[in-house]
């Protein structure tokens, strides 16, 4: 992607697995984190992701052989992730919040181009996000490059749209999503962002994504689940446009 973060629903979270007795005492009875996540894409081709944590459910790093993801916390927020691939290239995200625990900024760095992004969000009402889109390098960020407002849905903050019109050679990119009404494999891992559900792939799971850019469809796809006695996803079935069927084996302590 320039590395393009669409989301974190795309770039789906994925993790690794063990005892499922094992529940870190900091969870509520019905709460579970994810460990690990098999993914078996329509090629045949296939991988893994697994998760580690700290402190309970603090979520300290996700590895897979494509690379390492470090999360930090600072008082109970996630501040810094940062990415290294297994090639070692380098990209980081910062992120900054206001006393009521709500994202006002993210700072993109990419260290391989020397490019940097910043990201200003707003919140004029409780289901609309607006965002101020910044280009520039890894030490500046005040070039004027997109404007986007995210709808979220009324009480659960899931992401159901995201709109985003470029300033220079303007083209629009519209990303929305629907979601089943049981817990998100990414539920019990610790995040205290208030009113938007933006790091992780929100409070349930995306059963369906449509991304289109400039009125084109240009990849779609719809899940199914199966859920376990927690009624956390097991496996998913993630079908696009195409026809072709992705599945996705997800594993709990």
């Amino acid at each position: 992607m320039k590395k393009l973060f669409i989301l974190p629903f795309i770039a789906f979270i994925i993790a690794c697995s063990n005892d499922e007795s094992e529940v870190p005492s900091v969870l509520g009875l019905d709460e579970l984190l994810i460990e690990q996540v098999d993914v078996v894409y329509a090629n045949n081709v296939s991988f893994s992701k697994n998760y580690y944590y700290v402190n309970g459910n603090e979520l300290e790093s996700v590895t897979s052989l494509n690379g390492n993801e470090e999360y930090t916390y600072t008082d109970g927020y996630i501040t810094k992730i940062k990415y290294t691939s297994s090639s070692g290239e380098i990209d980081e995200r910062f992120f900054a919040y206001d006393t009521n625990g709500k994202l006002i900024e993210e700072i993109k760095l990419y260290y391989s181009n020397s490019v940097g992004e910043r990201i200003v969000y707003s919140y004029p009402n409780e289901t609309t996000v607006t965002t101020n889109r910044f280009g520039g390098d890894l030490t500046t960020q005040n070039t004027s490059e997109a404007t986007g407002v995210y709808t979220l849905e009324n009480g659960s903050f899931n992401i159901l749209r995201f709109s985003e019109t470029t300033v220079n050679n303007p083209q629009t990119r519209i990303l929305t999503y629907s979601y089943d009404n049981k817990k998100s494999v990414t539920h019990g891992i610790k995040d205290n962002m208030q009113g938007f559900e933006y790091i992780f792939s929100g409070e349930n799971n995306v059963s369906n994504f449509n991304f289109n850019l400039n009125d084109q469809d240009i990849y779609s796809y719809t899940s199914t689940f199966i859920y376990n006695d927690d009624i956390y996803p097991k496996y998913e079935d993630q079908t696009d446009q195409s026809g072709a069927i992705n599945r996705y084996s997800f594993y709990y302590y």
